[in-house]
């Protein structure tokens, strides 16, 4: 199943990757929130640390990478991810964001679209 962030519910994915569904989804790291995950790991380790992704892909030196996770929803429910991440051109990283096809805040300045990728630092 391929789903945009605004459906990115840990546990919906995990519903559904238990029922033998695949999901790939766009993440919006200020929502979904990802632990460390050992790859050949089965059971989710509480003691895992929380991955704080903007700062991990920010000190990768390739332009590619793939990394193990665990999705985390409520009750203690979690299941094995994967987290697939591609650096920008610096151009497109430097580039505005853009606004949202969404009202203005309350103080009627334009939202600005959250930019989920993998930035250049």
């Amino acid at each position: 199943m391929l789903a945009d962030r605004g459906y990115h519910q840990p546990r919906v994915i995990l519903e559904l990757s238990a029922r033998g569904v695949g999901v790939v989804v766009r993440l919006n790291p200020t929502s979904m929130l990802l632990w460390a995950r050992p790859e050949d790991a089965q059971v989710f380790d509480p003691a895992a640390a929380r991955l704080e992704i903007a700062a991990h892909l920010r000190a990768q030196s390739s332009d590619t990478l793939t990394l193990p996770v665990w999705l985390r929803a409520p009750k203690d429910t979690s299941g094995p991810g994967w987290l697939h991440a591609a650096r920008l051109p610096p151009e497109a990283a430097e580039a505005p964001a853009g606004v949202a096809a969404k009202p203005p805040n309350a103080r009627g300045e334009p939202r600005a679209r959250p930019r989920c990728f993998w930035p250049v630092g």
